[in-house]
């Protein structure tokens, strides 16, 4: 895969309009560097099946330990 690719696939804007109307794109050895300085990322589960919500059903689902052991997402007023 290439650097833009995988840039794309990890959501990292790699072009732009600059203010005078000109089309801006990252380098390739720019985009590299980005690219290997970001950690890799592990796929984790953290429920162990799909959840099916039923009304005035109890719930049935349960955390993995993955799920416990997730970094705390803090609200900062976003929405």
């Amino acid at each position: 895969m290439n650097h833009y690719a995988e840039a794309k696939n990890l959501g990292i804007q790699t072009e732009f309009i600059d203010g005078q109307g000109h089309r801006r794109v990252t380098d390739a050895a720019a985009l590299k560097i980005i690219l290997d300085a970001l950690p890799p990322q592990t796929p984790r589960r953290l429920l162990a099946d799909p959840v099916v919500v039923r009304s005035g059903q109890p719930a049935r689902s349960s955390l993995l330990q993955a799920a416990y052991n997730a970094p705390a997402m803090e609200n900062h007023g976003w929405p």
